[in-house]
């Protein structure tokens, strides 16, 4: 029984077993921003009510620029900490001289950054909370990025997101990641490779970052336009959508559809051109509807230097199922229409159903 004291004792007095270790997290994002933030300076306003930049009957656009949380690192998958994290002017780039980039400390009256110079570091982070309402449960909620920042890693709550290219810009659609109402975080990472230099290189996109709501039945996807020199005319493509989870009320199917365009001159505040198309019955899902529009009432005109495009789309009673943004381009600048050959006697159409 003696023998057994020592035994107890060193039992008692040995020191616990280290826990058991968790196997890694294969879907973890190696790298991602981790930690509570601090609180946000007095200068950072993230309030999306003052970001409204556009609307229509149908649509919101809000802008995302300004001061984002930001830590440039060495490689992809260096630990960065939120509290440490410093503020970029989004959608600013780290690595051009022009860049207004803050440390942690945050100081404006002696400089921007204090640390290693960003020209030496090819990654970075960009975060910022988006912060949502009820409202937006009736819209489809599109995170449009245009510029360098369009190539970067894309995360709400750390789940990345599979974006797409239209109109010189990648969008995300962000619907089913946010809280509604509630916020979240918006977080993206991108590599800075440096961009084609030379007379063969290609024109840099602009900058751009910010959301757009868009209505989640039927609507109008994308506006492609063309030019036509020899008819005088603007050839305005229109992809229409309806999804497949959006029933139809009896009937809806038959009720005749209208496209209502509209061309401005932007300068003078006039109209150029305006006319309504009738285009058939709802598409089942998707349908592609090729339109024409004269420059002027005299047909041949020259178009002026810009132009500005004004899309309804609804129906012959009234009813309105989407107005885009107005699509402000150089009638120029545009492609042109391929001519064919053309008959005797033949006229060109003026509208193309398809």
């Amino acid at each position: 029984m003696l023998h057994a004291v020592p035994l107890v004792l060193s039992l008692l007095l040995a020191p616990p077993a280290d826990p058991p270790v968790p196997p890694p997290d294969d879907e973890a994002v190696r790298g991602f921003p981790e930690g509570d933030p601090g609180p946000l300076p007095e200068r950072v306003n993230w309030d999306l009510k003052r970001a409204v930049t556009g609307e229509t009957k149908t649509r919101t656009r809000m802008t995302l620029e300004g001061l984002w949380r930001f830590s440039a690192v060495p490689t992809r998958e260096t630990p960065v900490v939120r509290n440490e994290m410093g503020w970029i002017q989004m959608p600013g780039h780290w690595s051009r001289g022009n860049a207004r980039a803050y440390d942690a400390r945050f100081r404006v009256a002696d400089g921007l950054w204090h640390g290693m110079p960003l020209e030496t570091l090819p990654w970075a982070w960009a975060e910022r909370d988006l912060a949502s309402t009820e409202r937006w449960l009736a819209y489809r909620v599109l995170l449009v990025v245009g510029g360098a920042w369009a190539d970067a890693d894309v995360f709400v709550q750390a789940e990345p997101l599979q974006g797409t290219d239209q109109a010189g810009t990648r969008r995300f659609d962000v619907t089913e990641s946010l809280i509604y109402p509630g916020s979240v975080p918006l977080s993206m990472r991108l590599h800075s490779d440096p961009a084609p230099d030379g007379p063969d290189a290609p024109a840099a996109a602009a900058d751009y970052i910010g959301l757009e709501l868009v209505p989640t039945g039927p609507r109008v996807e994308s506006i492609e336009l063309r030019r036509d020199e020899a008819r005088g005319e603007l050839e305005v493509r229109l992809a229409l959508v309806r999804p497949v989870g959006i029933p139809l009320r009896a009937g809806a199917q038959a009720v005749p559809l209208a496209i209502g365009l509209g061309l401005d001159d932007p300068d003078t505040e006039t109209t150029i051109q305006k006319r309504d198309e009738l285009i058939g019955s709802l598409p089942d899902r998707s349908r592609t509807v090729t339109l024409r529009i004269t420059w002027s009432a005299e047909r041949g005109s020259p178009p002026p230097h810009q132009a500005r495009l004004r899309v309804r789309f609804g129906t012959t009673s009234g009813a309105l199922y989407d107005e885009p943004f107005p699509v402000l381009f150089e009638p120029r600048a545009l492609a042109a229409v391929e001519q064919e050959p053309a008959q005797a006697g033949a006229r060109p159409p003026r509208a193309e159903p398809r």
